[in-house]
């Protein structure tokens, strides 16, 4: 059995105990040392029994990628180099033997291939150039006798937009095809590695020994615990001490692509795979950091429903986490978008396509999104990134609280929609879109403002015939306004107290599924403002919920027409 133990003199450490006449079975050995023989004949075992056992983790060979890093030089001390791989054999053996390398760029300058470098590169790449997490990359691979290796700032030429756009677009296949990817978690740039000491507070086991009445001899093991990362992609960040890798956004989707994963953490090496979590330590709690095995089946899975509700969580996930470029908010998703489109099965009526983040056969509760945490982070994208219906146009976290748990019921109908990619890969980046739709709408006026917190109270009312009422951002009258970014930030988006602005009704869901005649249920409506490009066309900044029993809205729009209209 185990325990916790926090000792009265050390507080700061959290110890792993163990009680039983064997330790070993419970208590497994940690190097101190991720660079050891002892580690890397470890992450060969779970290779190995991953390969041999695993039916999740195996998929079939597919292409490779535009180019990858030749290092089989090294092993003749010579210098890596990057290949063009249709100069290479497409058999099945080479397409299995390559990995990948999952690290942050960080904010020192890092070795790329650009136009004026990629024949030199092609030539050979000075070992001393290469950043140390790249030098221990090669050598992890070279240790498990492979040949070739894909890392991102070399195999991608990083100042020809049309280049850069392209292999964006394949990075689903990059990764889902690897034979595995290595992942340098600990380190924050280049420089970090990949290897770490952690020392003999997490490697060396304190034994202690007792009898008890029978004679019988009990030995009592402790080490300090250690705090394992979290990946799993229902919490977003979560304890992620120690690995800033996990904190970035082009980090998730290559850890949720990749069949197996090999991490190099701050205290030992942790393994991954569709069917299998572990680590050095042994300590790892598959129950709550299993991200892999349920996310891979939910995107594989035959039902849309749960497809598209894991879609929704991965959008919450991914949107936690940092970009440096924040224009690469839809290409760090691009890889993922490929693996849902794959699994998602269409009927044929034209609901077919990916647009900025959202899916044409799920447009309605796709457009119910909102802007979570703290509002002083909302901000609307510049330059533009997606049209204003997109969940991508707004810096922060974003989320659902209006999904379908239930029967619901649709007011608004979707005619077209329509992204236009900024380059080839139609799940990258866009420098243009356009919803149509008709649905009921009513005017609505801002009649509110808290000038001290003006992001956490708005109030419209309907300046129509019916019954007047107010809806609340602060939720406490009849229901939640969210503003898409913080209406009185000066400039062209602010909107001022009086202003007019469009609500459109969305939708609702039931609370009680089974009784369609209850209407208990949850109201969303879309607050839209003129774009001044054109009548009838506007721009989205916010979404109303509220409960539909005791909502002002059912009351303002009996008498609502429904309308055509377009927003971009």
């Amino acid at each position: 059995m185990h325990a916790l133990l926090k000792p009265q003199a050390s507080p700061t450490f959290t110890y792993c105990v163990f009680c039983g006449t064997d330790h070993r079975q419970d208590f497994s050995t940690i190097s101190g040392d991720t660079s050891s023989t002892i580690s890397t004949e470890t992450a060969k075992r779970w290779l190995e029994t991953c390969l041999s056992s695993h039916e999740l983790c195996n998929p079939k060979p597919a292409a490779l990628p535009k180019r990858l890093i030749d290092i089989t030089p090294c092993r003749r001390r010579e210098l890596p180099r990057v290949l063009e791989t249709d100069a290479m054999a497409q058999d099945s053996d080479i397409r299995s033997s390559y990995v990948c390398l999952s690290h942050c760029w960080g904010k020192q300058p890092i070795i790329r291939t650009t136009k004026s470098s990629l024949n030199r590169h092609r030539d050979g790449i000075p070992w001393q150039e290469l950043p140390k997490t790249f030098q221990d990359a090669i050598n992890i691979s070279l240790d498990f006798n492979i040949d070739y290796i894909w890392i991102d700032s070399l195999c991608i030429v990083q100042d020809d937009e049309i280049d850069w756009h392209e292999q964006a677009g394949q990075m689903a296949s990059v990764y889902q095809n690897c034979l595995f990817t290595i992942v340098a978690i600990a380190s924050s740039d280049g420089s970090g590695g990949c290897y770490r000491t952690p020392g003999q507070d997490y490697s060396q086991n304190l034994e202690f020994t007792r009898s008890s009445k029978s004679g019988e001899v009990c030995s009592v093991f402790a080490r300090k615990r250690i705090q394992h990362p979290d990946n799993e992609v229902h919490s977003g960040l979560g304890l992620n001490i120690g690995a800033p890798l996990i904190d970035r956004a082009w980090a998730f989707q290559e850890h949720f692509l990749a069949p197996r994963l090999l991490q190099y953490t701050a205290t030992e090496i942790m393994w991954e795979c569709n069917e299998m979590l572990t680590c050095e330590c042994g300590q790892v709690d598959p129950e709550q950091y299993q991200r892999k095995k349920p996310a891979y089946r939910a995107t594989t899975s035959a039902e849309n429903a749960t497809i598209l509700q894991t879609w929704r969580l991965i959008i919450r996930a991914f949107t936690m986490r940092y970009l440096t470029y924040h224009s690469d908010r839809l290409p760090a998703l691009s890889g993922l978008a490929k693996r849902i489109q794959q699994s998602l099965f269409f009927d044929g009526s034209g609901n077919e396509g990916y647009y900025a983040g959202l899916w044409g056969c799920d447009m309605l509760t796709g457009l119910a999104w909102s802007a979570l945490g703290d509002p002083i982070d909302w901000s609307r994208a510049t330059p533009y990134r997606a049209p204003t219906w997109s969940w991508a146009s707004v810096e922060g976290r974003m989320g659902w609280d209006f999904e379908i748990n239930g029967e619901r019921e649709p007011y608004a109908r979707i005619s077209q929609v329509s992204c236009d990619p900024a380059g080839a890969d139609r799940t990258g980046a866009v420098t243009g879109g356009k919803l149509e739709l008709s649905g009921l709408t009513i005017p609505v006026a801002v009649t509110d403002y808290d000038y001290l917190a003006p992001t956490l109270r708005h109030c419209i009312a309907y300046t129509g015939p019916s019954t007047d009422g107010l809806v609340s951002s602060r939720g406490e009258i009849f229901g939640l306004i969210e503003s898409d970014y913080q209406w009185a930030d000066p400039g062209d988006l602010y909107i001022a107290p009086g202003e007019t602005l469009t609500c459109l009704r969305l939708g609702w869901r039931h609370t009680s599924p089974d009784d369609p005649e209850e209407f208990e249920g949850m109201f969303s409506a879309l607050l839209l403002r003129p774009s001044g490009l054109a009548t009838k066309v506007f721009q989205r900044v916010g979404i109303v919920t509220a409960r539909w029993a005791d909502d002002p809205l059912r009351i303002w729009f009996q008498d609502a027409k429904k309308v055509q209209i377009t927003i971009i």
